[in-house]
C-alpha cells in the first residue's frame, strides 16, 4: 500500500524546516556550504527526498530569499500607494529598497549579490514583469511623465537603471571591501538622488 498523499501544510512544514537547516549551514559556511547533499544530510533525509521539495540547488537558494524580499516589497508598495505625486513614490520605492538591503545586508547579499558559479548551469530568463520591484518603478515612471514630471524615455529601461544604479552602489563597496568606500547607506542615498534627477523633465 502507497504511502499517503501529503497535505499542502505538511508539504510547506516541510519546507520550510529544509530551508531553516540551509541557513543555518549558510550563516556557518557562506553559499558553498549549501549543496543538495550537505542540506539532505542535516536534515535526515535522503538527497533524492529533498528533491521531491526542491528540484535543484538555485531552487533552493532562491527560496532562502523571498519570503523577507516579498515582505519587503509590500511594503515598498503600500508606502508608495500612499502618495499622489509619481516622483514622491519612486522615491518612496527607491527608500524601501534601500531600507531592505542596508537594515537586511544577509538577506541582501543572499538574494542579490549571489555571484553564479561559472560551473553552475545559468538559470532560465524570466520576463522582468515578473519582478514586482522592477513593475511598481515602470508604472510610476510612466505616471511621472504623463505628468510631464519625468523626461520622455522608455519607461522599461529608465527602470531598469534606476535598480542598476542602485544595484551598483550596494555591491561594489561589498565586493571591494579592501577599499575605503563611503558607507553603503550614504553612497546609495546619494546615487538614488542622482538617478532621479537624471529624470526629471526640464
Amino acid at each position: 500500500m502507497g504511502r499517503p498523499a501529503r497535505s499542502e501544510e505538511q508539504l510547506e512544514a516541510a519546507r520550510a524546516r529544509i530551508r531553516s537547516v540551509a541557513i543555518g549551514l549558510y550563516r556557518e559556511g557562506g553559499i558553498e556550504a549549501i549543496s543538495m547533499r550537505a542540506v539532505a544530510a542535516a536534515a535526515g533525509m535522503s538527497p533524492g527526498a529533498l528533491y521531491a521539495y526542491y528540484p535543484n540547488r538555485m531552487a533552493l537558494l532562491q527560496s532562502l530569499w523571498s519570503a523577507p524580499v516579498s515582505q519587503a516589497i509590500v511594503e515598498m508598495r503600500e508606502t508608495a500607494a500612499e502618495v499622489a505625486d509619481p516622483l514622491l513614490r519612486i522615491e518612496r520605492i527607491l527608500a524601501g529598497y534601500i531600507k531592505l538591503a542596508c537594515d537586511n545586508p544577509e538577506i541582501y547579499r543572499g538574494a542579490f549579490l549571489f555571484v553564479r558559479p561559472a560551473r553552475m548551469p545559468p538559470p532560465e530568463a524570466a520576463a522582468l514583469e515578473t519582478l514586482e520591484f522592477h513593475v511598481l518603478l515602470r508604472e510610476a515612471i510612466k505616471e511621472g511623465q504623463a505628468a510631464e514630471r519625468l523626461r520622455p524615455c522608455d519607461p522599461d529601461l529608465a527602470a531598469q537603471i534606476l535598480w542598476a544604479g542602485l544595484h551598483g552602489a550596494l555591491a561594489l563597496p561589498n565586493h571591494m571591501e579592501m577599499f575605503r568606500f563611503a558607507p553603503p547607506r550614504a553612497l546609495v542615498e546619494e546615487m538614488s538622488r542622482a538617478l532621479l534627477r537624471s529624470l526629471v523633465a526640464g
